[in-house]
């Protein structure tokens, strides 16, 4: 059984030019933009334990961080080993995810709550660089209190 992943994120309401009358769309392109963002993020985390190793450090304090915790230290650490280090690690993570494009597609709504304002869909998240490989997702959508659009990601392990 697939673990599942969730990631969360609070899309302010003006992107899209939102309202709060109904559910948010599933195909909505700033919501599409926002999910694949999310997945790349993830993407990034996941790569860390190997960058750690690529880097030349196979147990470390490093397995610690995120990728964006990375970036921060290659930016303001003030011991230059470990900002040299970060720097190497981030290189590293760069340099895989820009061979990738991520793309989400075959979007649907799988169901719909409209008295939370809030929607279910689906999609899959294609990782495309010699071959398309490719994983379902399922993804909600809702309204906050602020008319912001809160979303969270199921399916990535």
């Amino acid at each position: 059984m697939k673990k599942l992943a969730i990631f969360t994120v609070i899309l302010c309401g003006f992107l899209g030019g939102w309202g709060s009358s109904s559910v948010p769309s599933c195909d909505d392109e700033n919501i599409k933009k926002e999910v694949v963002a999310m997945v790349t993020s993830r993407m990034k985390d996941q790569l860390v334990p190997r960058a750690v190793i690529a880097a030349g450090d196979a147990v470390s304090r490093f397995f610690l961080y995120t990728y964006e915790e990375y970036v921060v230290l290659k930016n303001t650490s003030e011991d230059e080993t470990e900002r040299e280090f970060a720097a190497k690690v981030v290189r590293f993570i760069d340099e895989l995810t820009a061979k990738v494009t991520i793309t989400l597609k075959y979007i649907r709504v799988n169901q719909r709550f409209d008295d939370i304002q809030k929607i279910e869909c689906g999609g899959n998240i294609f990782f495309l660089k010699d071959n398309d490989l490719n994983t379902p997702i399922i993804y909600t959508l809702q309204y906050t209190e602020d008319d912001n659009i809160y979303i969270e990601i199921y399916g990535l392990e």
